[in-house]
């Protein structure tokens, strides 16, 4: 009776989409977004729709003209970054990511896919920025994040990395014994052992023998009660350079 009511349009979206019709779904989306082109939220509903019916090139198409459309939008630009990281597009994806984060830079997920594409690039002193800017949001935020605590231990070990690589040794000896006291704290054995390992590496830099022995010593002892010979081996390897 009336095909453009674009609240019915989104309902029966929603409706196929509890049926698992992800394509009948995504079809009446974009049957609402035709309706309200002026609609912001409608355009992101019929840009997940695409989404979820794993229309992935149709879905970046999409995010595209929002993004255009409305430039300040950063939930937008943070999955339109993810869609052309999606297609090889990572240079945009970047962009995106950035675009999003000088908007406002309390959002966590643009952070934290801004560093590991840097540090996929090898840019790590740039990727330690964004890893230290997401471990803030995280640290004033805890309760909207509890469940990303598990990733903390392995971003401090990269940041003080980074830290290690440009000399900043009390920077990185403080992030390293931060990542060991959160692995421990989170029974992970495994990154408590990898924060040994990596501490032990700037401790023999700095010329701290007895104490370098100590850390790669503890890293090898929770690595016996582990089940990944392969990272016990390069530790073994490590300690036997050492």
């Amino acid at each position: 009776w009336n095909p453009n009511d674009s609240g019915v349009q989104l309902r029966l979206a929603r409706a196929e989409s509890r049926a698992g019709q992800r394509d009948a779904a995504a079809f009446a989306l974009q049957q609402a977004a035709a309706v309200s082109p002026n609609t912001p939220w409608l355009q992101e509903e019929y840009g997940r729709g695409l989404i979820e019916a794993g229309r992935d090139a149709d879905a970046y198409a999409q995010y595209a003209k929002i993004v255009a459309r409305w430039p300040r939008n950063v939930d937008a630009l943070v999955n339109y970054g993810l869609l052309a990281n999606r297609l090889g597009r990572n240079d945009e994806a970047v962009d995106s990511w950035q675009r999003a984060v000088s908007i406002d830079p309390s959002q966590a997920n643009p952070n934290l896919y801004l560093a590991q594409i840097l540090d996929q690039r090898g840019e790590a002193q740039a990727a330690a920025r964004h890893y230290r800017a997401y471990l803030q949001i995280l640290a004033a935020h805890p309760q909207e994040h509890l469940a990303e605590r598990s990733t903390i231990p392995a971003i401090l070990v990269k940041v003080a990395d980074a830290d290690a690589a440009v000399n900043r040794n009390s920077d990185a000896t403080q992030g390293y014994k931060a990542a060991a006291t959160f692995a421990e704290k989170s029974g992970d054995k495994s990154l408590e052992s990898l924060a040994l390992v990596h501490f032990a590496a700037l401790q023999e830099k700095q010329n701290q023998l007895s104490a370098a022995a100590q850390s790669y010593q503890q890293a090898l002892a929770f690595d016996a009660s582990l089940a990944d010979p392969r990272s016990a081996a390069s530790d073994w390897f490590n300690y036997a350079q050492f």
